[in-house]
C-alpha cells in the first residue's frame, strides 16, 4: 500500500485531531460516492478515488493515529474509519471487479427464454416472474462463476490487508470479532420448518412475503414509505437511500430498513467530531433500520397501519414474520460465508452447502456461494443489528405498548437515543438475548 501524503498533511507533527476529522469527512464522502457509483455507473474507475483518498488512507496517518494515547477520544473510532477507507482505496479494483461481474457483464441465456442479462439481471427475473422462477434461478446458478471468482479475490485481499495494517482478522474492527452465527440456530429447526422452505425457489418466494400483499400503498416511493413514520422524522435533514423495486411486501420492509438507517444518520449529533458521530460498520444505523422491520410485522402495524381485519390479519402477519425470520437466517449465512472466504477458495467451496443448510434449512448449490446471498463489508453489523433490534422492539413494547411507533413519548425516546453517539459494539450476552427475542417474536407471529 504505497501512498504519498498530500501537501496539507505532509507535516504529521503539526497534524491535529481536528485536521484528521476534516480530512476523514472528505474521504468518507468520496468513498461513499464511489460505492454508489459501483451500482449505477459501468464507467467508474479507481483512479479518481485514489487521488481523493491518498491524503488520508495511508500508512502515515494510520501510524499517527495508532500512536495517539488510548485516552484520546478519536483514536478508536478513527482507526475503525481509517481501516474502512484503506480497504476501499486498496481494494477498489477488486470492488470494481465484483460490480462488473454482478451488474455489467452480460450472459447469453437460452432458457427459459433467450435473453442477455447480467447476474443481477437474472436474479431480478427470478424475483419478478414466479412461474419461471425455478428456471431463472438455474440460469443464475449456471452463470455465477465470474461473480464467485471476483468475490473470492476481494475477501482474500481484505484479510491480507487487515493483517498488513495490524489486525489479526478483517473482522477485528467490527461489532463482535468472535461472532460465530452458524452455531446460533442449531435448536431452531421447528421455526425454520414452520416457514415451509423446501428449496431455493420456495426460499425466494417466502422471502418476498407475497401472502402479505394487501394493505400496502399502490406505489413504493419516498412519500409512501415515510407516511408510516412521519412523526419520527419531523425537522430531520433526512437523506433517503434509493427505493427498492416493488417486488412484494418485502420490498417495503427493505425500504423501511433504509428509512430507519437514514433516521439514525440524520439524528447524529452535529456538535461532536464526524468520526465520533458516525461509524463505518453502522451498527447503530442498522439497528434503527431493523427496528422498523420488527415494527412492520407487529400486530398494531398490520391492523392499524395496513388496515387489515381479522380475516386477513393472521395470514399477512405470518408471511411478514417468515420473511423477516428468513432475513435473519440469511444474514447469518452472509457472515459465515465471509468468514470462510477470507481463509481461501477451497474451504468455502467445501462448506457452503453445509453452511446454507444450517442457516436457512436447505443446501444451496455451491455455485451460488458469495452470489445468493452476497456478504458485504458490514455483514457482521447487519446481522447483529437484527438481533439487537428484536430486543429493543420488546423493550419499547413493554414500556409503551404494541403501538409505540405512534406514541409521542416513545418517539421522543427513540429520537433522543438516535441523537447520541453511535453504538459500535456488542457482547455475547446481548447477542444471546437477541437470539431469544427473535425466537419469541417470530413464534408469536406464527402461532
Amino acid at each position: 500500500m504505497e501512498a504519498k501524503l498530500a501537501p496539507d498533511l505532509v507535516n504529521m507533527r503539526s497534524f491535529t485531531p481536528w485536521d484528521f476529522d476534516r480530512a476523514l469527512r472528505r474521504g468518507v464522502a468520496a468513498a461513499r460516492a464511489f460505492a454508489r457509483d459501483l451500482d449505477t455507473d459501468p464507467t467508474v474507475t479507481a483512479a479518481t478515488l485514489d487521488d481523493e483518498l491518498e491524503s488520508i488512507a495511508n500508512r502515515e496517518v494510520l501510524g499517527w493515529l495508532s500512536e495517539l494515547p488510548e485516552s484520546e477520544p478519536i483514536r478508536g473510532p478513527g482507526l475503525r474509519w481509517l481501516h474502512w477507507l484503506i480497504d476501499v482505496r486498496v481494494n477498489a479494483k477488486a470492488l470494481l471487479g465484483v460490480a462488473h461481474a454482478l451488474r455489467w457483464q452480460s450472459h447469453r441465456v437460452p432458457s427459459p427464454r433467450a435473453v442477455e442479462a447480467s447476474v443481477n439481471g437474472l436474479l431480478q427475473l427470478a424475483l419478478e416472474e414466479p412461474q419461471l422462477r425455478s428456471a431463472w434461478l438455474r440460469a443464475l446458478e449456471q452463470n455465477a462463476m465470474g461473480l464467485y471468482d471476483a468475490s473470492i479475490v476481494l475477501w482474500e485481499r481484505r484479510q491480507e490487508l487487515a493483517e498488513r495494517v495490524g489486525l489479526s482478522s478483517f473482522r477485528d474492527s467490527g461489532p463482535l470479532p468472535q461472532l460465530e452465527p452458524a452455531t446460533h440456530w442449531e435448536r431452531d429447526r421447528d421455526l425454520l420448518e414452520a416457514c415451509g422452505i423446501r428449496d431455493l425457489p420456495s426460499l425466494v418466494s417466502i422471502g418476498l412475503a407475497g401472502e402479505a400483499s394487501e394493505g400496502w400503498p399502490a406505489h413504493l416511493n419516498a412519500r409512501t414509505v415515510t407516511q408510516f413514520f412521519g412523526d419520527w422524522l419531523d425537522g430531520l435533514p433526512l437523506v433517503l437511500p434509493s427505493m427498492p423495486r416493488a417486488l412484494g411486501p418485502a420490498s417495503f420492509l427493505r425500504a423501511f430498513n433504509g428509512l430507519g438507517r437514514a433516521f439514525v444518520r440524520a439524528s447524529a449529533p452535529d456538535a461532536i467530531p464526524f468520526c465520533l458521530a458516525q461509524d463505518p460498520h453502522g451498527l447503530g444505523e442498522h439497528e434503527g433500520g431493523a427496528l422498523m422491520d420488527w415494527i412492520a410485522m407487529s400486530p398494531a402495524f398490520v391492523r392499524r397501519s395496513l388496515g387489515l381485519g381479522a380475516g386477513r390479519f393472521g395470514t399477512a402477519r405470518r408471511a411478514l414474520a417468515k420473511s423477516l425470520y428468513l432475513e435473519v437466517r440469511l444474514a447469518a449465512l452472509r457472515v459465515a460465508m465471509a468468514q470462510c472466504a477470507m481463509t481461501g477458495d477451497d474451504r468455502l467451496g467445501q462448506q457452503f452447502e453445509t453452511l446454507s443448510h444450517d442457516c436457512v434449512g436447505v443446501a444451496l448449490p455451491r455455485e451460488l456461494a458469495l452470489v445468493l446471498p452476497r456478504p458485504r463489508f458490514d455483514s457482521d453489523a447487519r446481522y447483529v443489528a437484527l438481533l439487537l433490534s428484536a430486543s429493543r422492539y420488546l423493550q419499547f413494547r413493554n414500556a409503551y405498548d404494541d403501538d409505540f411507533y405512534r406514541n409521542p413519548r416513545a418517539i421522543e425516546h427513540l429520537r433522543g437515543e438516535a441523537a447520541m453517539s453511535p453504538r459500535i459494539a456488542t457482547n455475547d450476552d446481548e447477542v444471546k438475548a437477541g437470539l431469544a427475542d427473535v425466537r419469541t417474536l417470530v413464534a408469536e407471529a406464527l402461532d
